[in-house]
């Protein structure tokens, strides 16, 4: 998976996209960004490092086929309420002592029980 948030990290996010094109997959950030990718016709699989913080995204995230990145309770909860058959492939994220985001100990297990 090659990380290219933040436009690559100043390289150019879609050049930079096709320039690693054997990638099996690219992180961004936020939904904008992997919006971006699909718009210049980017297929690869695109992981959403941020997640989805809003119905409207979710929706955008869903249209869009991107994976999501899972370190909120808000945000189990919009998956909870998304459409029947609206489906995603999650990446659940442990806080493992950076204090960023993620899920500590038991409300990680807890989210993975969802």
């Amino acid at each position: 998976m090659a990380v290219i948030k933040a436009n690559a990290y100043g390289h150019g996010l879609i050049a930079v996209a096709r320039a690693l094109d054997a990638a099996d997959a690219f992180a961004v950030a936020r939904v904008e960004e992997g919006l971006a990718l699909r718009e210049a016709g980017i297929k690869t699989a695109i992981v959403l490092l941020e997640g989805v913080l809003d119905a409207e995204q979710l929706k955008a995230a869903a249209a869009a086929n991107f994976e999501l990145v899972v370190h909120s309770p808000e945000q189990i909860e919009l998956l909870l309420a998304a459409p029947s058959g609206v489906r995603f492939k999650v990446w659940l994220k442990l806080d493992s002592g950076m204090n960023r985001l993620g899920f500590k100990g038991e409300a990680f297990r807890s989210a993975h029980a969802h």
